[in-house]
């Protein structure tokens, strides 16, 4: 285990408390970073964002984003994400977090410049240490 975290802040975004709690307990007993914030929808994390723009230590380091929500999808707030100030553009990378197989889902994924990476679900402890 690194004594040291990785990353200050990491962001899920998620509507399944399942998978944000999975998550959120993988990266801290990995000590992966020193803070999670976990939202239930793109929305939540869109404001969150917003309200802490002027604060770059509260800024995610990263942002694990689910695609299938209810609501603002994961394209939905990717689009959202890339009119955001470049404070928070350029601080924030964007990791796909799904369960999807959808070949058009992976596709659109690929399209998403802004989008670092895709993770599989479940979320898992060689997920957490890959980051």
């Amino acid at each position: 285990m690194n004594a040291i975290a990785k990353y200050h802040l990491i962001m899920i975004v998620d509507d399944n408390y399942i998978d944000r709690y999975v998550a959120e307990s993988c990266l801290k007993k990995l000590q992966v970073c020193e803070q999670v914030v976990s939202v239930e929808s793109g929305q939540e994390a869109l404001q969150y964002l917003q309200s802490h723009e002027s604060s770059p230590e509260s800024v995610p380091d990263i942002i694990l984003l689910d695609i299938r929500m209810p609501g603002m999808d994961g394209f939905e707030f990717l689009d959202a994400f890339s009119k955001l100030s470049a404070s928070i553009r350029e601080h924030c990378e964007i990791v796909m977090l799904s369960s999807t197989i959808d070949p058009y889902d992976l596709d659109r994924i690929k399209q998403h410049e802004i989008v670092k990476r895709f993770l599989s679900k479940p979320f898992s402890k060689d997920a957490a240490l890959s980051l």
